[in-house]
């Protein structure tokens, strides 16, 4: 006769299902059916591992295991050993690894589901052999958080379940240990185990759409303006923790490396039951192939969930901005600037630029910034001559700055124009030497001797 233990962790109940009891096998299968339904009802929106339990039928000996005391395997089941005498204690243990689900164990929403299969044989007294299994949760430095037993057990072929085991807060390891006992006589230990099975489940989460995004056409990014506008065309990941309860959180993170031209409203987080997230998405490609009018790009990034693991591409042609403006007029001397008098009126000119290569993107206009703006300006201040005039009142050293401006508000780099503005030099009355001779307002000096003027610059 075949038993099954369950062990059910939120209720602290026990429930021990005899199968093959003809008595009232309509009336179970009907409660199981039922239970049944109900059990896919509640699971539905969640997620759960496969077996994390390495060799877990003896199938590679005891493979993955740390035994003791002549744990061996026989007949495809485990089976403890030891020397023949009472009070002999044989076992052996396999740690897991779920430091990878920490996200979800962290967020209190993270359950373990266990079984496995135990059989004691009785020698000149039934109770003489017993076994059990045995669950420890560990920290990442290896500090006990709990420990879970099912019990001794002796008898025919058992199956011990622990149902929605709530994960202790910083569980990295999970020990997982068969044991086996002999109270007394000379024979040796026989406790046989088979099929031990330790899954995690978490409530799912869900992308909401499909993903893959095709971002169709934006600028290679060479400014703010560029980036502002390849940002506006963003698109929108969402998902959703269906945890039925606020505090069931788990968190989530987004990798785009090595494509880093994939940008982000957010990058990481932590998301309560029944809440959902929404991620913009956008690109900023950098410049590449000049020689081409555009791009095509194309990868992918990572969003990481506590069970999962999700790849969504991303594609997208990028084209060449405006091209930058040239100074046409004045010409710069040999100072490397243009040179300008105060308080004298000059116009600058420049170059048109080449055209955006973006579809039906043609050029707008200029911008310039003069001394004393801070900025710009608003897109209203916006010209179509490439020619603009202003004056300097004080002698000292500007720039003057000037962009080309397209259909979709992106810029052109800018055009830095480098000036010099001067005090015209003005010639005095007086003479400079005192004693050169004055006549008519005119200097009177000697044949074949220069002779010096004073003007103040």
């Amino acid at each position: 006769m075949e038993k099954v233990i369950k062990i059910n962790q939120n209720t602290h109940e026990l429930t021990l299902i005899i199968l093959g009891w003809k008595r009232f096998w309509g009336v179970i299968g009907a409660v199981m059916v039922v239970l049944g339904l109900w059990t896919n009802l509640a699971m539905a929106a969640e997620v759960v591992t496969d077996n994390l339990i390495k060799n877990h039928s003896a199938a590679s000996g005891t493979t993955s295991w740390v035994p003791s005391n002549g744990f061996t395997t026989q007949c495809d089941s485990f089976r403890g050993g030891g020397q023949n005498g009472g009070g002999v204690l044989s076992d052996a243990y396999q740690d897991v690894d779920v430091s990878q689900y920490a996200g979800a164990i962290n967020g209190d929403s993270a359950k373990m589901d266990f079984s496995g299969w135990v059989k004691g044989q009785g020698g000149q007294f039934s109770h003489d052999d017993n076994g059990w299994f045995e669950i420890t949760f560990y920290d990442g430095s290896g500090n006990n958080l709990g420990i879970h037993s099912t019990g001794w057990h002796h008898g025919d072929w058992t199956k011990f379940e622990i149902k929605d085991k709530l994960l202790p807060k910083e569980t990295r390891k999970i020990r997982v240990k068969m044991g086996a006992h002999r109270d007394c006589g000379e024979n040796q230990v026989d406790v046989w185990f088979d099929d031990l099975q330790l899954k995690l489940k978490a409530p799912k989460m869900e992308v909401m759409e499909k993903p893959g995004f095709n971002l169709d056409s934006v600028y290679v990014v060479k400014n703010e303006s560029a980036s502002a506008y390849n940002k506006s065309k963003k698109e929108t990941l969402s998902f959703k923790n269906t945890g039925v309860s606020y505090n069931t959180t788990q968190d989530w993170s987004i990798s785009s490396s090595p494509y880093n031209w994939i940008k982000f409203s957010g990058t990481s987080g932590t998301l309560e039951g029944g809440r959902t997230k929404d991620v913009d998405v956008w690109v900023e490609p950098p410049e590449g192939y000049p020689d081409k009018d555009y791009r095509d790009y194309s990868g992918n990034f990572t969003l990481t969930l506590p069970f999962d693991t999700i790849k969504i591409s991303v594609s997208v042609r990028a084209y060449k901005p405006i091209g930058k403006p040239k100074l046409k007029s004045p010409a710069l001397g040999t100072n490397s600037k243009v040179n300008v008098a105060t308080s004298e009126s000059v116009q600058f000119e420049v170059i048109p630029p080449t055209n955006s290569t973006f579809p039906e993107a043609t050029r707008k206009g200029y911008q310039w910034k003069l001394p004393g703006n801070f900025d710009f300006g608003n897109i209203g201040n916006t010209i179509t001559d490439p020619k603009k005039t202003t004056s300097f009142s004080d002698a000292s050293e500007y720039t003057v700055y000037c962009r080309a401006i397209d259909d979709n508000s992106v810029t052109s780099d800018i055009l830095e124009i480098p000036v010099r503005a001067w005090n015209r030099p003005i010639v005095k009355n007086t003479p400079p030497q005192s004693v050169s001779s004055w006549y008519n307002n005119k200097y009177v000096g000697v044949v074949g001797r220069l002779v010096y003027l004073m003007a103040d610059a």
